[in-house]
C-alpha cells in the first residue's frame, strides 16, 4: 500500500551485489550429500535447526530482516547450500517457512534450473526412505496462492501433528534468481503468511507503534571525505549499499504499511465498504500535493538507478570522489522517499478518522 512496494523494490536494488563484485564462473553445482538426518535438521514436525515452526520472533524472519538479505550461514557438510533465510507471519510473528539456499551469481540473473534435476536426484531417495511422498502438484496455474513458491515440480510432502489436529509440510526443490532453493513449508502456518501479509490481522492487535526513529542528516561531500566519515564510507565502499539508512528506511515503511493495513481492518471490522475504502486509499496517495504524492515517490525511485551504476564504478575504481557524491544523493532520496510515504499515511489516517467516527470506533 502506497509507498511500500516502491521500498521493497528499493531494497532489493541496493541489497543486491554490484556489477563491481567478481563473478565467479558459471558451472554446474555438485549436488548436496544430505542424509536423513540432515535434511531431519532442516524441516521436521519439530521446525528448521533450532527453531519450531509457530515460535515467535524467530531472528531473520521479519519483512525488513528478508529486504535487508539476512540470513543464516549453514555448515560446511550442507554444501553447495551456505544459507538459510526464515520467514514469519506479518502481525503473530511466527515461523512459518524456511530457505536453504546456494551462493547466487552476483551479476547476471543466472536461473540454476539444470542444477534442480540433479539435486532432485540425489534427494529424493533419501526424503522417500524417511517417510516423504513424492506429490504431484498438477497444472501450476491451480497451486494455492499460499503455497505459490513452496511446492513445485520436485517437491515432497509429510502428514505432522498440528495441535488437535494435523497439517502438512512441503520440502521442495526448485531454483530462483541465480541460485539453487530448498524450501520448507508449514502448510497451515504458510497459509496465515499469505493473510496477514494482505491485512488479515488477529483480533485484538493494538495499533502499531510508530519506531523512534529521527531522520538521519544527509552528509555534505566534504563530510563524506572527512577522516570521521572513513568508517561509514568504507563500509559503503565495501557492499555498495548504504546500510544504516536502508535500514532506519525499512523499519519507518515497515511502520507506514503496518499502521495503514491496521485502520483499514479497524474500518472494514467496523462494517466500510471494501470499494469505499478503496477510493479513500487512492484519494490519499494521489493527493494534490505533488511533492509527497505517488507519482513523485515513482519520480524519485527512478533516479536511483542511474546513482547505482555511477557507484558501481566508483567502487570499482576505488574513487573516494564520486563514491561520496553517490552516497550523498542517495541517502538525500532516501529521506526524500521517507517524508512522501509519512504525509501519505498522515494523509490517509486524517480521512480514515471522519469514517471511524461515523462508524464509533477508535484508532487509537
Amino acid at each position: 500500500m502506497k509507498n511500500s512496494t516502491i521500498f521493497a523494490a528499493l531494497a532489493l536494488a541496493l541489497a543486491a551485489p554490484s556489477k563491481a563484485q567478481d563473478q565467479g564462473e558459471i558451472d554446474t553445482l555438485p549436488a548436496p550429500s544430505l542424509t536423513a538426518e540432515d535434511i531431519r535438521q532442516m524441516c521436521s514436525a519439530n521446525g528448521v535447526f533450532q527453531f519450531a515452526f509457530g515460535e515467535v520472533d524467530v531472528p531473520g524472519s521479519t519483512r525488513i530482516e528478508k529486504h535487508m538479505q539476512m540470513a543464516f550461514p549453514l555448515p560446511d557438510r550442507f554444501a553447495p547450500l551456505v544459507r538459510m533465510q526464515t520467514f514469519g507471519t506479518a502481525w503473530s510473528r511466527q515461523l512459518a517457512r524456511a530457505e536453504f539456499q546456494t551462493k547466487p551469481f552476483d551479476e547476471d540473473v543466472i536461473y540454476r534450473l539444470a542444477d534442480v534435476p540433479r539435486f532432485a536426484d540425489a534427494l529424493g531417495p533419501v526424503l522417500e526412505s524417511d517417510g516423504w511422498t513424492r506429490v504431484d502438484i498438477g497444472d501450476p496455474l491451480d497451486t494455492p496462492m499460499y503455497l505459490i513458491g513452496s511446492v513445485g515440480e520436485y517437491t515432497w510432502e509429510r502428514e505432522i501433528a498440528w495441535g488437535d489436529e494435523t497439517s502438512k509440510l512441503y520440502f521442495n526443490i526448485d531454483a530462483f534468481a541465480g541460485q539453487a532453493v530448498l524450501t520448507c513449508t508449514h502448510d497451515r502456518l504458510s497459509l496465515v503468511l499469505l493473510q496477514e501479509g494482505l491485512g488479515k490481522i488477529p483480533d485484538g492487535t493494538p495499533r502499531p507503534k510508530a519506531p523512534d526513529l529521527p531522520f538521519v542528516p544527509v552528509p555534505d561531500l566534504e563530510t563524506c571525505l572527512s577522516p570521521a566519515y572513513n568508517p561509514e564510507l568504507e563500509a559503503f565502499m565495501e557492499s555498495g549499499k548504504p546500510n544504516g539508512f536502508l535500514g532506519a528506511l525499512l523499519v519507518r515503511s515497515d511502520h507506514h504499511t503496518k499502521l495503514s493495513q491496521w485502520i483499514g481492518w479497524r474500518l472494514k471490522s467496523a462494517g466500510m465498504d471494501k470499494d469505499e475504502l478503496f477510493k479513500m486509499t487512492m484519494e490519499s496517495v494521489t493527493m494534490d500535493d505533488g511533492i509527497n504524492s505517488f507519482g513523485a515517490s515513482l519520480n524519485l525511485f527512478g533516479q536511483i538507478f542511474p546513482l547505482l551504476d555511477k557507484l558501481s564504478e566508483a567502487r570499482k575504481s576505488r574513487d573516494r570522489m564520486e563514491a561520496c557524491r553517490g552516497f550523498v544523493a542517495i541517502t538525500d532520496i532516501l529521506n526524500k522517499l521517507e517524508t512522501n510515504a509519512q504525509a501519505q499515511t498522515v494523509e490517509f489516517e486524517k480521512r480514515a478518522r471522519v469514517h471511524a467516527e461515523r462508524l464509533g470506533i477508535s484508532l487509537d
